[in-house]
């Protein structure tokens, strides 16, 4: 069913009125079902925009951040069919999350539709105006695996595009937690150092070759394997530590 009202309409207070509203429920909800949080690195987090990178172990990952910070946060949600649903596709948009193909698919080459490339560049560009955060799963799906999943290009080519750095984030025990069994529920962020993609192709010599395609992308991904990725398992692995001694204790 579409939606019947038109979100062009909502003032920017309104929007972040609706924000702080479903935090605050959220929160709410969360400590009533025992769920308690552990924040760690927050002051690697800067004042103005960045993209924060977590790795992806549970359909709650992206509630997760909404909940760890007090700031305004948008962010990527993979299922386009959710965006199908009314009012939560409404709500969706409000909020200036943007729908992408869903991870496993587009991993293996199926033909999805696309979001339209505009109207990405137009809400990220609003994003990052306004000095907000940008969460990205850059896995591009949830993977339960220990070993964090090759990344896709995006977090970097955004952030290279905005200027902004990349915050890579651990999560830990979320995906133990939201077992029905387990009575100790206990999340633990990890906040990473900041990142600039920038900085890091500069050293390694692939500014001066960032006009041609083929040696973008493996700039790109060498970037990921050597930078990102590291971090975000370094992150990860220190988050379900401290979760599992958490939730044992």
């Amino acid at each position: 069913m579409k939606s019947p009202f038109n979100t062009s309409h909502f003032k920017e207070a309104s929007y972040k009125r609706l924000y702080m509203w479903v935090r605050r429920y959220y929160r709410a909800f969360m400590h009533a079902k025992g769920y308690r949080i552990i924040r760690i690195g927050e002051e690697n987090i800067p004042t103005g925009s960045a993209i924060l990178c977590p790795n992806h172990r549970s359909r709650w990952d992206g509630l997760v951040i909404v909940w760890a910070l007090q700031r305004r946060v948008s962010g990527m949600v993979g299922k386009q069919s959710l965006f199908k649903i009314w009012p939560l596709g409404w709500l969706l948009r409000l909020m200036d999350i943007m729908p992408v193909p869903h991870g496993r698919k587009a991993d293996m080459g199926i033909a999805q539709k696309p979001m339209d490339p505009k109207v990405k560049e137009m809400i990220t560009d609003k994003i990052f105006a306004k000095g907000r955060l940008l969460t990205i799963f850059p896995e591009g799906g949830v993977y339960h695996q220990p070993k964090i999943h090759t990344l896709k290009a995006g977090a970097i080519s955004m952030a290279l595009k905005h200027d902004v750095p990349i915050i890579p984030v651990g999560f830990g025990g979320v995906d133990v937690s939201e077992r029905r069994h387990n009575r100790n529920r206990t999340v633990v962020v990890v906040f990473g150092e900041q990142i600039h993609p920038a900085k890091w192709l500069a050293d390694n010599g692939y500014m001066n070759f960032m006009h041609d395609e083929d040696l973008r992308r493996t700039a790109y991904s060498r970037f990921n394997e050597s930078v990102l990725q590291p971090a975000m398992q370094k992150l990860y692995e220190d988050a379900m530590t401290r979760a599992y001694k958490a939730q044992v204790s």
